[in-house]
């Protein structure tokens, strides 16, 4: 059963449904595929920002490791 009059709900905020006290579901407001969008390549080029690539001769070395000639 939902308490209250939903006031804030609506307006953009999340709503935890509990039951005995414990949270059972989460009602969040619906967004649009730009937001969606936007939040997925921010979190794509903040993962890129800690991403440390090797050297191009580190690189072609490893490519060789383990070939016999």
């Amino acid at each position: 059963m939902l308490d209250g009059n939903g006031t804030g709900w609506s307006s953009g905020e999340n709503l935890t449904i509990t039951r005995y006290g414990k949270p059972v579901a989460k009602l969040v407001p619906v967004q649009t595929v730009q937001e969606q969008a936007k939040e997925a390549l921010e979190r794509i080029l903040k993962r890129r920002q800690d991403i440390k690539l090797a050297p191009l001769a580190e690189l072609m070395a490893m490519t060789h490791e383990g070939h016999r000639y």
